[in-house]
């Protein structure tokens, strides 16, 4: 949900081949190879795991680095982001091999439930392994490399802003969707702060800055509409707004809301109208009311005369209605909503909405 630029903290391992494999001189006995295997190690590596939720502080005391067993870790700092850095020898690129192997195996098993969302591929002559919780949006916990002489291992930060718990930032994304943007704020601001690094989450501070324009201006000036007060966070008086319109709307087939549009005089239907309803639908989403929300959202597929030029809107009314049920905590049926916004869209672009659908989608699978 292509994501957005993440600068993620990392643990990465490092596997050096030495000097040695051009004349393949036996290994010192003293380095013996690291078994990554071992319970010792499986052990040591789920405290990594776990200290990743906080940024990894967890493994620095006053002096000191956790050290994985048989490797020698240190903690680099680089911007606001934290990396925990480890290394070990390796003697041979068949021995890479065996080292990669088992690094893979050992963060399998010390992430239960975390399955791979890329098995093992070759890309640009790097072997890869990934593991995600959530597979299908690629939010990757850890990745185990090898590919040029080096083996590593990535385990990601899972601190909020890092996009470890998809509901959060659906939430949010959803909220400025459906045009609720002071609300959105609030919910950026619970993840990130108000003062998150833009360079690190330009995808979501983007959604952050537009929502801040839309709640900025109208109230000072009293130029507020129904679609403003949505936004400024006073969905009541955006409900009274609409119902003065939905007045000027039903008074007949003289109304020119806008410029050469008109209801049609057999079936009363109109674009504006229909976008009158899903308003509305989205104001009673705000205020908690479900079921008006959703008869609302029927009402602006209804009113849409039946011609091809409609298809966008229609496709954006079933992509509102996927998100005011996945706020509900209805993810099969917003999933479903979802799919018939893409199948209505057709060409229509919709990269926008294919994040938060993916995010729908899984959200959905894990709540079944």
């Amino acid at each position: 949900m292509p994501r957005n630029s993440l600068v993620l903290p990392a643990l990465l391992l490092v596997v050096g081949l030495s000097a040695q494999q051009a004349g393949n001189a036996p290994r010192p006995e003293s380095k013996p190879v690291p078994n990554f295997q071992s319970q010792e190690f499986r052990s040591a590596l789920a405290e990594v795991q776990h200290a990743r939720f906080d940024s990894f502080s967890e493994l620095k005391t006053d002096a000191t680095v956790f050290q994985l067993p048989q490797m020698s870790c240190s903690l680099s700092p680089t911007g606001n982001v934290t990396s925990y850095i480890c290394f070990a020898p390796a003697s041979s690129q068949s021995e890479a091999e065996d080292l990669y192997g088992s690094l893979a195996a050992a963060v399998a098993g010390s992430l239960p439930g975390y399955p791979p969302c890329h098995k093992r591929t070759v890309v640009n002559e790097v072997e890869q392994t990934s593991f995600c919780h959530y597979p299908q949006m690629l939010i990757s916990d850890a990745s185990v490399q090898n590919g040029k002489g080096v083996v590593s291992l990535e385990v990601f930060s899972r601190e909020a802003g890092d996009r470890g718990e998809p509901e959060q930032l659906l939430h949010a994304y959803a909220l400025a969707d459906l045009g609720r943007h002071a609300e959105a704020i609030s919910a950026f601001e619970s993840i990130y702060g108000s003062d998150f690094d833009k360079n690190d989450h330009d995808h979501e501070r983007s959604a952050y800055d537009l929502a801040i324009k839309w709640t900025q201006g109208c109230a000072e000036s009293q130029s507020c509409m129904a679609d403003d007060f949505l936004a400024i966070g006073k969905p009541g008086n955006a409900l009274h707004w609409q119902s003065q319109l939905f007045k000027t709307l039903r008074q007949g087939q003289k109304v020119n809301l806008r410029q050469n549009e008109k209801l049609d005089p057999a079936s009363g239907r109109s674009a504006a109208l229909a976008d009158a309803y899903d308003l509305n639908a989205r104001i009673q989403a705000a205020m908690g009311r479900l079921a008006p929300a959703l008869r609302d959202l029927d009402s602006a597929i209804n009113a849409l005369p039946k011609n091809a030029d409609t298809a966008a809107r229609k496709a954006t009314y079933y992509y509102h209605r996927a998100l005011i049920l996945a706020e509900n905590r209805r993810f099969a049926d917003a999933a479903k909503a979802c799919r018939d916004s893409f199948a209505i869209a057709g060409s229509v672009p919709a990269e926008r909405r294919e994040p938060q659908c993916l995010e729908i989608d899984e959200l959905c699978g894990r709540s079944e």
